[in-house]
């Protein structure tokens, strides 16, 4: 995630994005169903087929409505997770927090309207919080990088190479 363009909206280059294709050619043939909504939450753009074309012509659609060239960054940025269902969780909430990290001055001010009826999300998720929060972001990130670089998942399972 450190990557330079493993970053929103860049397809190109941005090694997550890659790893993901390179998914989705090891499973053969995929069709997609891809769809778009609006402000109001009201279908706008729905299309069939190949799963990496068809996603591009959805992001194509979403483009001109969803990127916005901002000039300067802010002392203090409001921002949520698009309401609800969507801010349900603190997980589903941290979308609406990365999208204006790069506008945001460093040491700003970043203000999240989010109900979290559900709470931070999945167990998993809880507990990886937990972790983060009880080893600092230095050891949690040096936790995941160990684990990574482990034959062995914490689960016991083996990873595929």
């Amino acid at each position: 995630m450190s990557h330079p363009k493993a970053d929103n909206c860049v397809l190109e280059g941005n090694p997550l994005h890659e790893e993901q294709l390179e998914i989705v050619r090891k499973l053969g043939h995929v069709l997609a169903v891809n769809t778009v909504i609006d402000e109001h939450r009201r279908l706008s753009f729905v299309n069939y087929g190949e799963i990496v074309a068809s996603h591009l012509d959805a992001v194509a659609f979403t483009r001109g409505y969803v990127q916005v060239p901002v000039k300067r960054r802010f002392s203090t940025v409001v921002t949520s997770a698009a309401g609800y269902p969507l801010d349900k969780t603190y997980y589903q909430t941290v979308k609406g927090m990365v999208g204006p990290v790069d506008i945001l001055e460093p040491g700003g001010n970043l203000v999240v309207v989010s109900e979290c009826s559900e709470g931070l999300g999945s167990e998993e998720y809880a507990d990886a919080q937990r972790r983060l929060i009880r080893l600092g972001a230095d050891g949690f990130s040096s936790r995941i990088s160990a684990a990574s670089n482990s034959p062995t998942s914490t689960s016991g399972r083996r990873r595929c190479s």
